[in-house]
């Protein structure tokens, strides 16, 4: 349970757009000073502007959550413009092409992917938690993964796997937080379909480097744009309250029960 909003400083990374963007403003609302980091300059700054707006202080740090070196120095630019941070939102998260088999991925999608989604997360822990731990007051860490955490697909192989690193690099925190570290609590954060334009941003980076998207794209996106979405804002609320009511797993759309449910009643039946 954390309910030490008011005061605490935040940092949050991918909130350029979308769930980050969201997160930033709400923990603003509830009273925190902001760190925001990202690649995207532009985005960040935009950012920056709607948090200053509610009356809150903004700080921008642009910044490759997959560069250790990088993530350090986010780590030094937040405690120093801080003073203190009791809040880490490891958010930064990218999809990779779309549509294509396992085995046509190229090598450097696969580490791009795993390298903001997974090693991102690990850096973040590992930059910011033992100065956290120093701090001598409850502190708290959101990792934003996914249903896709929990379920298998065929469309984004690479980023439902890196999801699912998330869930078990979480999973692990949280239990070594409850055994040794008592000042610290967790939150996963397990989002289903939200309006980030997180595939858009990935389609456009993907055709400016003269690639394609396997030959399943134009379908899969058609499915998906037609699929009823949450808004990134209704997530980061429903973040706010399991960090303050303590709980661990955090899925905003009910429909996320239906799809484990079937998930795992497969699983379970083959034992």
């Amino acid at each position: 349970m954390f309910d030490n909003f008011a005061g605490s400083g935040a940092v949050v990374t991918g909130a350029a757009h979308g769930i980050g963007r969201a997160l930033a403003l709400a923990l603003a609302r509830e009273g925190c000073s902001v760190v925001l980091a990202d690649l995207d300059r532009g985005g960040l700054h935009e950012t920056e502007n709607l948090v200053t707006e509610t009356g809150a202080a903004a700080f921008t740090c642009v910044t490759d959550v997959a560069d250790p070196t990088a993530v350090d120095r986010l780590a030094d630019f937040a405690f120093d413009r801080l003073g203190a941070v009791q809040i880490l939102c490891n958010n930064a998260g990218i999809v990779g092409p779309t549509g294509n088999p396992v085995w046509e991925i190229d090598a450097e999608e696969w580490s791009r992917v795993f390298g903001v989604n997974v090693t991102g997360v690990l850096n973040g822990m590992r930059s910011f938690l033992p100065r956290m731990q120093q701090l001598g007051q409850s502190c708290h860490v959101v990792n934003t993964a996914s249903e896709c955490g929990w379920v298998p697909a065929s469309s984004v192989p690479q980023y439902f796997a890196s999801k699912h690193a998330v869930v078990s690099l979480t999973e692990s925190l949280r239990l070594q937080a409850a055994d040794q570290y008592p000042w610290l609590t967790t939150t996963l954060l397990c989002p289903r379909l939200v309006d980030t334009g997180i595939t858009e941003r990935e389609k456009t980076r993907i055709e400016a480097a003269g690639k394609e998207s396997g030959a399943a794209y134009t379908a899969d996106q058609a499915v998906v744009a037609a699929l009823p979405k949450q808004t990134p804002e209704f997530v980061a609320d429903c973040t706010i309250d399991a960090m303050r009511s303590g709980k661990f797993h955090v899925f905003p759309d009910p429909a996320s029960k239906q799809t484990l449910k079937d998930e795992f009643d497969e699983v379970l039946a083959s034992i």
